[in-house]
């Protein structure tokens, strides 16, 4: 199975942290538009070296993010409010679309964000994301698509 599409499925509940440990081939991930579903994204989903689309918009994830999904090399999470939970073990340049609007994710974006070289899709639309615009936001060639409205960047 290389994607799971699960949204308006009805999902209630959390992730499990050993779901993606047996799915490790996927490329595509979409639970959106599960608003039962909660908790914090499992930090397994660092397994999925191939990940290139998630879609967590319109659920009720909640939590930080940490830092290796935007990072190519594996590395420790920034802080405890840092941006999602989706540790990625190696090469994450080959990302090409996170979509979490209206997701409780909260923190700060991680200036690791400039590594995804592929990265054409962020919206973070209405999250708690705040702290100021990282510059490496610059280093996004490929971007087609970024819309940080009604976020708290920019504001103390």
């Amino acid at each position: 199975m290389t994607g799971i599409d699960l949204s308006s499925f009805g999902l209630v509940g959390y992730i499990d942290d050993d779901v993606f440990s047996t799915l490790s081939d996927l490329y595509d991930i979409n639970v959106s538009n599960n608003p039962e579903l909660s908790g914090r994204l499992p930090t397994t989903i660092g397994l999925l070296s191939q990940l290139r689309y998630l879609d967590i918009s319109y659920t009720g994830i909640t939590g930080a993010i940490p830092s290796q999904i935007v990072s190519k090399a594996y590395t420790t999470i920034l802080n405890s409010l840092l941006f999602i939970a989706l540790s990625c073990q190696g090469d994450a340049s080959f990302l090409e679309r996170i979509n979490m609007k209206e997701s409780s994710l909260h923190g700060e974006l991680p200036s690791q964000i400039g590594e995804l070289s592929s990265l054409i899709y962020l919206d973070l639309r209405k999250s708690s994301i705040s702290g100021s615009l990282p510059s490496e936001l610059g280093r996004l060639t490929s971007l087609v698509f970024l819309d940080l409205g009604r976020t708290k960047l920019g504001k103390t």
